[in-house]
């Protein structure tokens, strides 16, 4: 929408300004404001975290690099830490960072979802993920006595591993020297795909200890899985049987007949 401030680029006026461009999803106004903003304030951490998103969301994200992202969601830590801050200010800043990292990842799924890449942009998008899962890990080490931001946290790392390890495609070009293109399955490297496998598992007992609902969902799935494991045992003993019945049934029909 249409924007009015006062022609004096005032601090607050900025702010006003660059908060409604970013609402807005207008990344490239938005990235111009808080520009201007850490130059008149370089300790305003959420113009220094909005800035850096804004840069990355005002780009294609076929080459996302999401560096800036952690060096900002870095500095306000160092700048919150040397105003000497509260657990709160720490903790609002760290929902900021939340909130906007899985901003940029849900764009990066989307963009990926919505056409198939070619072989430059898997590798470019898995190591956009990768920087994600970066990012929200290290928000997770620095967040202080806030159960329900660490859940919202873990949950993130959750979606964006699992986001990681789920089968992906992408498109080899210029086959055979043709004006043509396979569809090719990508895959981590075994090593990378292990440990991934082991983050996963942490971070879901992590999210067992501290959320009540996800341990219930949990108990809940596991005691249908074993449901499902006994009832095809159950199946496979039934049709077992049966057979042996029917060998040893045509076996005394062989002997009586013999």
């Amino acid at each position: 929408g249409k924007v009015e401030v006062n022609n004096s680029p005032t601090l607050k006026n900025l702010l006003k300004l660059g908060s409604r461009y970013y609402n807005d999803e207008e990344y490239s106004e938005a990235y111009k404001t808080y520009t201007k903003v850490c130059e008149l304030d370089p300790d305003n951490y959420v113009a220094i975290l909005r800035k850096s998103v804004s840069k990355v969301m005002s780009e294609p994200l076929t080459n996302c690099n999401l560096k800036p992202v952690e060096n900002a969601i870095k500095n306000s830590y160092k700048i919150i830490q040397k105003n000497k801050g509260t657990k709160n200010d720490l903790n609002l800043a760290i929902s900021e960072c939340n909130n906007q990292v899985i901003k940029i990842y849900e764009k990066l799924v989307n963009d990926y979802n919505q056409k198939m890449a070619y072989s430059n942009e898997i590798n470019s998008f898995m190591n956009s993920l990768l920087s994600c899962l970066t990012i929200l890990e290290y928000l997770n080490s620095i967040v202080i006595d806030d159960k329900q931001m660490e859940i919202a946290i873990v949950q993130n790392i959750l979606a964006v591993i699992n986001s990681i390890l789920s089968p992906k495609t992408y498109l080899s070009s210029s086959v055979n020297n043709y004006n043509a293109s396979i569809t090719l399955r990508y895959n981590l490297p075994a090593k990378q795909r292990k440990e991934m496998f082991a983050k996963r598992e942490y971070y879901k007992g992590k999210l067992l200890e501290l959320d009540d609902n996800y341990k219930q969902s949990e108990i809940i799935k596991q005691s249908n899985e074993k449901a499902s494991t006994e009832k095809e045992l159950i199946i496979a003993f039934s049709i077992a049987f049966g057979i042996v019945i029917i060998i040893v049934f045509l076996a005394m029909l062989s002997i009586l007949f013999s």
